[in-house]
């Protein structure tokens, strides 16, 4: 506590040291000293007004949230609610897609769809060699 009193006593300017600043304001400023306090009044309230929004949005994250999740008994005994319901799935039409599928797939008893491979068995004895760069 009593530091606190001290660092708040040490960071607040006496009478003479804000007759001070405003001597040197005058000086500096002169006769653009009202524009110049009605800017910073104005930059000021812009920053309380943000700050304020900044401070309503953690409020509302923090206590709305609690709010959405709290338990209402009335919503849990509704006699109108029977349950999840759940329903076969309808396989209609599905035999005739996975026939059609198949007759256009050739069969593989079919000798002109045989495509034959090369055998692998082969080597090539001859040195490669590389293109010259230009």
């Amino acid at each position: 506590m009593f530091q606190t009193c001290l660092l708040l006593g040490f960071l607040s300017p006496s009478p003479s040291e804000m007759l001070l600043l405003v001597l040197i304001a005058l000086l500096l400023y002169g006769g653009d000293l009202p524009k110049v306090a009605r800017s910073w009044g104005k930059s000021l309230a812009e920053l309380r007004k943000g700050l304020s929004g900044i401070q309503n949005e953690f409020n509302e994250a923090i206590y709305e949230v609690p709010r959405q999740i709290s338990y209402h008994e009335s919503e849990y005994n509704n006699p109108q609610y029977d349950g999840p319901t759940y329903s076969e799935p309808d396989y209609s039409g599905r035999e005739s897609v996975v026939n059609s599928t198949l007759d256009s797939v050739p069969s593989p008893a079919d000798e002109s769809t045989v495509v034959q491979t090369p055998s692998l068995d082969i080597v090539d004895d001859t040195p490669v060699t590389r293109p010259e760069s230009t």
